[in-house]
């Protein structure tokens, strides 16, 4: 894999504590998260926030990127309330750094309401996901598919909170 050759390349010519070193770690542990390789890549991913933080600063953009990349790896790993705990970290880091309307944070907030979501916390996501489609409104395009994926999700969530009108709404617009 690309990913598996850059990062042990990188760690060899520059050091793992490089930036473009830690780039690649957390590429390799996003591949490994896809290959449902689930406990491989929280430890890739928590050594590489480790160094991140060491070498970049607690805020730095990278470290809090590799924290949502955590909170992603935990809700595919079917661990929900650990992605919950690392996707709250993650928001509430990037708006502190970054600001409230960045583009990221409306990533990182869809993927806590995910985390809810699977976790069958669908009244807490609800209102997270109308958080994410007020900042999407703001900051991506109207057909942009983003906004389609936040769309449907929340559709799921009013639909097991028994809100059908609201749901088909939105699931209507996810489909448009």
């Amino acid at each position: 894999d690309f990913h598996i050759e850059a990062y042990e390349s990188r760690a060899a010519t520059l050091g793992e504590k490089h930036p473009s070193t830690l780039l690649s770690m957390a590429g390799y542990a996003n591949s490994l998260t896809r290959l449902q390789q689930y406990d491989e890549a929280r430890e890739l991913l928590a050594r590489c926030e480790a160094i991140a933080t060491e070498v970049l600063g607690p805020d730095h953009p990278r470290v809090i990127e590799t924290i949502n990349a955590q909170a992603m790896n935990e809700t595919r790993a079917g661990a929900y309330e650990k992605a919950i705990d690392r996707a709250r970290i993650a928001v509430d880091k990037g708006i502190a750094t970054l600001g409230p309307e960045h583009p990221l944070i409306a990533s990182y907030t869809f993927n806590l309401a995910r985390a809810m979501a699977k976790a069958g916390r669908h009244t807490e996501a609800i209102p997270v996901y109308a958080e994410i489609v007020e900042l999407e409104s703001k900051t991506l395009p109207p057909g942009h598919h983003y906004r389609a994926t936040t769309f449907y999700e929340y559709a799921s969530s009013l639909v097991e909170a028994d809100d059908l009108e609201t749901a088909d709404r939105y699931a209507r617009s996810a489909f448009c």
